[in-house]
Parts: structure tokens; C-alpha cells; sequence
């Protein structure tokens, strides 16, 4: 426990010297952030492996602190750079502690339940939620604050928290997690990249990145979507006995029952993905949105070639997917706002893709 008071009087000490030494007494500001680095160390290393160091884990509300004392000591020196630089790297160091609370937070409250079964996938649920709460939180404060730094530090965070879920937990192990965990890193991570790019199209900063992380979110929806629909189908329809001898229908059936379903749940995220770009105003999520309407036409037109699924749902999957592109192509020509340079070229070849891919199913029907 001593060791959280101590980074607290080491943060408030730093800030101390840093504006004591403002006015041009660079000894005191050199002192003053060789504390805050003290500080952060402290609450970084011995206050996250205490049993390493030979010391005890303080209690949650001392860490918070301990860890705010940090972080607010890093802002308030930082406050008073006289370059925008140094600002920046103040900012910045505030920004990576507060990320490593949130990691060591998450992983903590996970290991210390370590008698449940799905450890790995809470665990990289758990992150990825927090780092999304993270980004919203500093897109929150930059609407309150309006700074610069703190709108780089939002998409920094949100695009970190989409590569974790996307790139990690996903492929790796959130099959493995309990449903809520995987429902709240869901909902954090899109939910805080879409609120997030809502705050900023308000104001309308940073013309040139506009978008760009309610791009990745529609991206990482689709994701989402084929991920759990495989699972759901893994849990519930395709779950056999080891060593079961299967015969090559229903390993086509299988196939065929998978390529639909995904088909229809990444034409339902194009839906969803789509409506937000009309939302937001947004020519790039809408330019995402006809990305994934054709994806998941590729995905419809494989599963034509792969008889074998129910009729209805081939026909479910194949009126969202084709009724949703056309549907987008005809409301996206006559939405109000800017738009992108791309769009008129997607939307121009939308709908005769989505006319081709309904001509081949018909066809293969026909054939069948």
C-alpha cells in the first residue's frame, strides 16, 4: 500500500516543480518530470508485480489513486509546455499509463477467478472492451476540452481496441469466452467507434481522417457477424461425436448451410453499417457498407454452386443480400451531404451484381 501513496506524493511533487520551474527554471522542470517518471514507474512496475518485488498488491481504490495521481500529473506538467512537441510526448505518456491500467486492470480481475473454464477468451474480451471505453472516454473529454491531442489519442485507443478484437480475440480465443464477455467487447468496441465518430462529425475536425475509424468498425462488424454465426452453428446444428464417420452429403450440406449463413449475416451488418453512414452523414461508412454488400454477394454466390441448405434459408440469405445492395444503391444516389469519389462507381455496379448473383441462384435452382 505505501507504494501507491508514494507515486502519489512522487506525481504531485513532479507537478509541483514543473510549474514552479515554467517561468524559465529548467532545473526545476527537469527535476519535476524526472519524479513523474519516478511516479509512473512506480505504479507500473512494483504496483503490477508486487510478488516479484517482495511487496503485497494495494487494494482497487488505492491503485486508482495511485494511477489518476499519475496520469493527472503527466497533464498538468504538460499544460504548461511551451512547445507543442513536448506537449505531445506529456499527453502521450499519460495516455500509454492510462492504457496499461485498463490492461493490467482487465487481466487482473481475470486472474483472480482463475476457476473459470474460458480464461484466455474473458481475458482478451475484457481488453478489448476496456481499451474501447478508453476511446470513447478521451473522445468525451475532447469534446469538453477541444484539444488536438486528445482527438489523435481517441483514435488511437479505438483503433487499437478494433485490432485487438479483430485480430486477437477473434481468430484466437474468443470462441472460448462466456457470452457476456463477448456482448460487452462487442458492444464497447463498435458501439465506442460509432458514438466516438458522432461526436467528431458534430464539429466537423480532421477533414482528411474523417471516417476512418467508423470504416474499420463497419469492417470489424462484419467480422463479428460471420464469427458468431459460425459459432452459434459450431454449438448448435454441427457439434458431433469424435471420430464420427460422416457421409459427403452432409459434409455439403454443412458447407452449404455455413456459405448462406454468412452470406445473410454479413448482408444484415451491411444493413446496420449502411443506416449508420446515412446517420452520420458519412460517405465513407456508406462506401464500407457497399464493400461488405459485396462480400457478402461473393458469399451468396459460392453457396449457389453448394446445394444442400434449407430453401428457406437460401431465400432469407439471398433477399437481404440482394435487396439490401439495391436498396443502398438507390437511397446512397439521393443522400444528402458530401460524398466520395468511389461511391458513384460502387453504386453504378451494385445493383448488377446483385441482379447477377440472383440469375446464377435461379439458374442453379433450375438445373438443380
Amino acid at each position: 500500500m505505501a507504494g501507491s501513496w508514494l507515486a502519489v506524493i512522487l506525481a504531485v511533487a513532479g507537478v509541483a516543480l514543473v510549474w514552479f520551474g515554467r517561468g524559465g527554471r529548467s532545473v526545476a522542470v527537469y527535476a519535476g518530470l524526472t519524479l513523474l517518471g519516478a511516479a509512473a514507474a512506480r505504479m507500473v512496475v512494483w504496483e503490477s508485480y508486487p510478488d516479484v518485488l517482495g511487496g503485497a498488491m494495494a487494494p482497487l481504490w488505492l491503485r486508482a489513486v495511485g494511477y489518476s495521481a499519475v496520469i493527472g500529473g503527466f497533464v498538468g506538467a504538460g499544460s504548461t509546455a511551451r512547445t507543442g512537441r513536448v506537449r505531445w510526448a506529456l499527453c502521450l505518456c499519460a495516455w500509454l499509463v492510462g492504457l496499461w491500467w485498463i490492461t493490467f486492470e482487465a487481466t487482473h480481475a481475470i486472474e483472480a477467478g482463475r476457476g473459470q473454464g474460458h480464461l484466455a477468451g474473458n481475458e482478451a474480451m475484457l481488453v478489448a472492451g476496456g481499451w474501447g471505453l478508453y476511446g470513447l472516454l478521451l473522445a468525451a473529454l475532447e469534446r469538453r476540452f477541444r484539444h488536438e491531442n486528445l482527438r489523435h489519442m481517441a483514435r488511437l485507443t479505438l483503433g487499437a481496441a478494433l485490432i485487438c478484437l479483430t485480430l486477437w480475440a477473434l481468430p484466437s480465443t474468443a470462441r472460448w469466452a462466456y457470452g457476456q464477455f463477448r456482448a460487452f467487447g462487442y458492444t464497447a468496441v463498435l458501439g465506442a467507434a460509432w458514438v466516438a465518430e458522432a461526436l467528431w462529425r458534430r464539429h466537423g475536425e480532421d477533414r482528411e481522417v474523417e471516417g476512418i475509424v467508423a470504416m474499420a468498425a463497419g469492417g470489424a462488424t462484419g467480422m463479428v457477424a460471420a464469427f458468431e454465426s459460425r459459432l452459434w452453428l459450431d454449438v448448435h446444428l454441427f457439434m458431433f461425436e469424435q471420430g464420427a464417420v460422416r457421409s459427403a452429403e452432409s459434409l455439403a450440406g454443412e458447407a452449404s448451410v455455413r456459405a448462406y449463413a454468412t452470406a445473410g449475416a454479413w448482408g444484415l451488418c451491411a444493413v446496420a453499417v449502411a443506416a449508420v453512414g446515412f446517420l452520420l452523414l458519412s460517405p465513407r461508412t456508406r462506401l464500407v457498407a457497399a464493400g461488405m454488400f459485396g462480400v457478402a454477394l461473393a458469399y451468396t454466390a459460392s453457396a449457389a454452386l453448394a446445394p444442400g441448405a434449407p430453401l428457406a434459408l437460401q431465400l432469407a440469405a439471398l433477399a437481404v443480400v440482394t435487396g439490401g445492395a439495391l436498396r443502398l444503391s438507390w437511397l446512397a444516389r439521393r443522400a444528402s451531404g458530401c460524398r466520395h469519389p468511389w461511391e458513384d462507381r460502387a453504386y453504378r455496379w451494385l445493383p448488377w451484381a446483385a441482379a447477377g448473383v440472383a440469375a446464377l441462384w435461379g439458374a442453379m435452382k433450375l438445373t438443380a
